[in-house]
């Protein structure tokens, strides 16, 4: 229970008024296992934990440009990998063989034949 440098009557007013919230406090520099933390937690506690560390360097803009252009990466990459499967489809739809399909989109027969089942 908290207490203010006032009177017992005040003290018991005030009570009333201000919560005496139960607080869990962590400290960053001292967690070795971030990887147990599965949210955006985990990325503020490992920057709290290097912030004072002379020996590690962390550029936020540069982490913030890799993530961003990582993002980039994975859409331009699975667009790529739905258009193809959409063509494979298209092209077997009007009577193109596997290997044709292959060869036009440049992956092995075994993938189409799996985007075809």
């Amino acid at each position: 229970m908290f207490k203010f440098n006032v009177t017992e009557i005040e003290n018991t007013i005030l009570q009333k008024y201000i919560p005496d919230y139960h607080i869990n406090l962590v400290d960053a520099g001292k967690i070795d296992n971030l990887e147990c933390f599965q949210s955006d937690l985990q990325v503020i506690l490992g920057m709290l934990k290097y912030r004072n560390n002379k020996e590690v360097q962390i550029d936020m803009c540069k982490a913030l440009d890799d993530l961003y252009n990582d993002g980039i990466k994975q859409g331009i990459e699975e667009g790529i990998s739905r258009t193809k499967h959409e063509t494979a489809h298209e092209m077997y739809n009007i009577g193109i063989s596997v290997e044709t399909i292959a060869a036009v989109l440049k992956e092995n027969k075994l993938t189409i034949s799996q985007w075809l089942s």
